[in-house]
C-alpha cells in the first residue's frame, strides 16, 4: 500500500477512507500522523461492530479522515450479533467503551 505524504506542495491532504490490509498499516498511519503534526481526532482504536482497526485524523480544510483496517469475515454459521442502545458507545470505539462527544458533534 502506498501512503500519501499527508501534505502537497500546496499544503493540501486528500481526503478519503484509507482501507490497508492490517492492523500494522493503521499503526503506520499514526506514526505518520504524529510525524507530521497533523491532528489526530481519535484512536488508533477498534470499532466493536466491525471489529475492524482505526484512527481518524482532520486535514488542513478540516475534514474528517479514516484510516481502517480489517473486520468481520463473514461466516454463515456465525450467529448474528445484535447491538443495543446502552452498548453504544462499545460498538463504536470497543477499547473506551463510551461516546466520544466530539465525535458526534463535528461533521464534515
Amino acid at each position: 500500500m502506498t501512503w500519501p505524504s499527508f501534505a502537497s506542495s500546496e499544503g493540501e491532504i486528500p481526503s478519503r477512507l484509507l482501507c490497508p490490509g492490517q492492523l500494522g498499516d493503521v499503526l503506520k498511519a499514526a506514526d505518520i500522523i504524529a510525524k507530521k503534526n497533523v491532528p489526530l481526532d481519535i484512536g488508533p482504536t477498534r470499532h466493536g461492530i466491525t471489529r475492524g482497526e482505526t484512527i481518524y485524523f482532520f486535514d488542513p480544510s478540516g475534514n474528517r479522515n479514516e484510516v481502517f483496517s480489517g473486520g468481520y469475515i463473514y461466516c454463515p454459521d456465525k450467529p448474528a450479533l445484535t447491538w443495543t442502545d446502552d452498548e453504544l458507545g462499545k460498538a463504536i470505539f470497543y477499547h473506551d467503551r463510551k461516546l466520544i462527544e466530539k465525535f458526534l458533534s463535528v461533521f464534515t
